[in-house]
């Protein structure tokens, strides 16, 4: 099964943080994916390739109220993807522990549709879950 992470939100430490904008794995657990009727392709990523992965780069769309996160900001992430399969009655979550190893700049502004964007990238201290949600 292949996962797309387009559209999927992203809470930390019990706070919203965003929707994911752009994700990123080591380049060797990455397989392209055309999809039908959208111009672009997408980068969609097995559950193995998650499940070995120490290190994630997101892009988050900040929430207006959401802080930015800071290099060594710890604890729980948890990505929660939208349904894979438009008939699908499950959706899936992604929890992990970990640590910003690199903050990025913030960017953008809120009076425009891309609003506020941010990439980090954070380094995994315990073994990542993919978890099913009703």
């Amino acid at each position: 099964m292949a996962i797309d992470f387009f559209g999927a939100t992203l809470t930390f430490g019990g706070s919203s943080v965003g929707t994911v904008v752009g994700f990123a794995i080591p380049a060797n657990q990455v397989r392209k994916r055309e999809d039908t009727g959208l111009a672009d392709t997408r980068e969609v990523f097995s559950k193995m390739a998650i499940s070995v992965a120490q290190q994630f780069t997101y892009t988050i769309r900040l929430n207006p109220e959401a802080r930015p996160v800071k290099k060594g900001d710890s604890g729980q992430f948890v990505i929660t993807l939208p349904k894979q399969d438009s008939g699908s009655t499950t959706q899936m979550s992604h929890t992990f522990s970990g640590f910003v190893e690199i903050e990025g700049e913030v960017s953008g502004d809120t009076g425009t549709s891309e609003g506020v964007t941010q990439e980090f990238t954070v380094q995994l201290t315990t073994e990542n879950v993919i978890v099913l949600e009703s």
